[in-house]
């Protein structure tokens, strides 16, 4: 849909009917190609080095149900609390999840795991359980964010790659230790008329593969949130 609206765009723009077609052609090539890259790479390393977690288990738990993503960094749910004029301290965010992972049973039907922040995994709720004890008590899965951001990739125009694979297998490790299922990581992609580019696919690939080959070793499953972002010329 998003490609034809592209086409359709083109032509209102003053483009022929071939030339808006083109553009959608272009993206939709743009598309399939970072399909492949990012299923060859990563899905070979996953296959190869999984251990100690079932793909077939794992989907019977979460794919049905939804995931429940309260990964939000300290500065970003900041922006949270201060709209309803709460002050951005470790007991309010505290609360705040706890909130969240201890609501009424009735919605255990529609959540299969909950993905947590570094600082999340290690809260406890007011009778003394830690997160992922409460969490896996109603039949969830816990998962971490694990990226550390995305940066600008030198040489594209404002594309980006993620940071975060620094020590990242030790991460992982201690992780599952402390009672996580899977991980998750985060990139981005900009959609252009030149965008994404060879390079950015590639490294952004590449990244994602070297990610599910760490978690995966240590037993966490490795789920990845991938966001396309379309460049100002293409809106």
């Amino acid at each position: 849909m998003w490609c034809l609206s592209q086409a359709r765009s083109g032509m209102d723009g003053g483009r022929s009917y071939s030339q808006g077609f083109a553009v959608a052609k272009e993206c939709i090539f743009k598309l399939s190609r970072l399909t492949c890259s990012l299923s060859a790479l990563v899905f070979e390393i996953i296959l190869a080095s999984s251990r100690g977690w079932h793909l077939w288990d794992f989907d019977n738990k979460v794919v049905p149900f939804g995931i429940l993503a309260v990964d939000e960094s300290t500065g970003s749910i900041a922006k949270r609390l201060q709209s309803i004029g709460t002050e951005n301290t470790e007991e309010n965010r505290r609360f705040y999840r706890q909130l969240l992972l201890t609501a009424d049973d009735r919605v255990n039907p529609c959540i299969g795991g909950v993905i947590l922040f570094h600082e999340t995994l290690y809260q406890k709720a007011d009778d003394g359980r830690p997160f992922p004890q409460v969490i896996k008590s109603k039949g969830g899965v816990v998962g971490i964010k694990v990226d550390k951001g995305v940066v600008p990739l030198a040489g594209t125009n404002g594309e980006t790659t993620t940071q975060g694979l620094d020590g990242l297998s030790e991460h992982c490790a201690q992780y599952k230790k402390d009672g996580a299922d899977f991980a998750k990581w985060h990139c981005v992609l900009k959609i252009g008329e030149h965008t994404p580019s060879a390079l950015a696919i590639m490294e952004n690939a590449n990244v994602l593969a070297r990610y599910a080959a760490s978690a995966s070793r240590m037993a966490l499953y490795p789920l990845w949130n991938l966001n396309s972002s379309l460049m100002e010329t293409m809106t």
